[in-house]
């Protein structure tokens, strides 16, 4: 997929540079017609739903969280919709029914 396309000759190319922020501006030139322009660097962002019934009305669903150090983990558990955290002591654990608050 092309980055960029060329003004005059409307030639597209790859992106060679590094990163660049959001909304700056860059000199490039053509790599087919060898003139040069100027190239704005737009980022965008895409949002996703996903139903949570435990914010309405629902209950929540409990998995339990990892990483590392596994010790920092140890009793916390996360809801799988709203990724509300909860810390629930490990003696409760092996009687929580984890779909209840």
């Amino acid at each position: 997929m092309d980055d960029i396309t060329c003004p005059y000759c409307e030639h597209g190319f790859e992106y060679q540079g590094d990163g660049v922020d959001n909304e700056a501006y860059f000199e490039e030139e053509c790599p087919e017609c060898e003139k040069s322009f100027m190239v704005r660097a737009e980022y965008s962002v895409d949002y996703y739903s996903n139903k949570a019934p435990c914010l309405n009305g629902g209950k929540h669903t409990w998995e339990s969280m990892c990483g590392a150090p596994k010790e920092f983990f140890k009793d916390k558990f996360r809801c799988r919709y709203c990724n509300e955290e909860k810390i629930i002591k490990s003696d409760t654990t092996s009687t929580l029914n984890k779909t209840k608050d």
